[in-house]
């Protein structure tokens, strides 16, 4: 299944937190706005959290060193078609990822990536 590139709605959020308010904030701005993508930085999220979003798939990575904080996720709107996969990543930068299909160009990868007080290395 291919998707067509020209009308992809992408949003990109550093949410600092998508827990209560934030949360409350961000399934609003879906029922208004109805994104097609959604990458999301800082979600705060641990295994424990474990919200659902209407007519989105979740893919996310939580922070599991124990230090408060960070976490990526990626929200794809259910009518695309998409499988996740496994960006590099290292000990310095929280990545998520997600593969689509389109049309006009092909294997899009969709990638969202959190380095917490810029501490990577060029070859991260």
């Amino acid at each position: 299944m291919t998707y067509n590139i020209q009308t992809l709605n992408c949003s990109q959020r550093n949410s600092n937190g998508l827990l209560k308010s934030n949360l409350e904030e961000l399934m609003h701005f879906l029922r208004l706005t109805n994104p097609d993508l959604v990458i999301v930085s800082e979600t705060h999220w641990n295994p424990k959290i474990n919200p659902s979003f209407q007519n989105y798939k979740l893919f996310r990575k939580d922070r599991l060193s124990g230090h408060k904080g960070g976490g990526v996720a990626i929200l794809v709107h259910n009518s695309i078609h998409c499988v996740p996969f496994l960006p590099p990543s290292s000990h310095l930068i929280e990545t998520v990822g997600v593969t689509i299909q389109t049309e006009e160009i092909g294997r899009i990868d969709v990638i969202s990536a959190y380095c917490p007080n810029g501490d990577a290395a060029r070859a991260d």
